[in-house]
């Protein structure tokens, strides 16, 4: 199913099927590879936003950090969508 590119974040990632055994700072070491993490919030038990400084860090890790083995579990990174800043409660920026 492909997302809708005018409704998508160009700085933050959705991170799926996270690990109950993965921490904030765990997440936060993979993901800073890719450029400076503005923030990192957990959503659900097993879902977090990443957002980004810049859009190119971010175009980095959802190419590159997809399928992530990370704690036993597989990691899958979407773009986030205005839905899912809504679940949060972070406003909509873009």
């Amino acid at each position: 199913m492909g997302r809708d590119i005018e409704t998508q974040s160009e700085y933050v990632l959705l991170v799926q099927n996270i690990s109950d055994k993965t921490r904030r700072s765990d997440l936060e070491y993979e993901f800073d590879k890719a450029g400076p993490v503005r923030y990192i919030a957990r959503i659900r038990d097993d879902e977090t936003l990443i957002e980004f400084k810049h859009r190119k860090d971010a175009a980095w890790a959802y190419r590159n950090l997809d399928r992530l083995e990370l704690d036993g579990s597989t990691l899958r990174v979407h773009w986030a969508e205005k839905a899912d800043f809504e679940d949060f409660g972070w406003e909509w920026f873009e």
